[in-house]
């Protein structure tokens, strides 16, 4: 990419943690509700110890769920964010839809 290509510029505003936290979540679907953190770890590419502070920030937030075996599994929180949707364009809050 070039210096002028308005995606590489874009590039410069990832963050590299919060795109971990989503990929985590994407790993939960209706066929895959519980992973451990070793099985997290793995399809990551990264380390438990890693994996297991951002699996404890989801979990905080209500996005995951923890049981006494590091199992995670859908929380309330990621349910709900599936219900939400942008607003028009003259408000700058969310809504749920209904």
């Amino acid at each position: 990419m070039s210096e002028q290509d308005p995606s590489a510029k874009d590039l410069d505003y990832i963050v590299p943690a919060l795109q971990r936290g989503l990929r985590i979540l994407e790993l939960f679907n209706s066929d895959q509700r519980n992973l451990n953190m070793n099985e997290l770890a793995e399809l990551m590419g990264g380390s438990v110890s890693s994996i297991y502070r951002i699996v404890q920030t989801l979990a905080a937030m209500g996005y995951l769920q923890k049981s006494a075996r590091t199992v995670t599994s859908w929380g309330l929180s990621s349910s709900l964010a599936g219900s939400l949707t942008w607003p028009a364009a003259t408000s700058s809050t969310w809504r749920c839809r209904t």
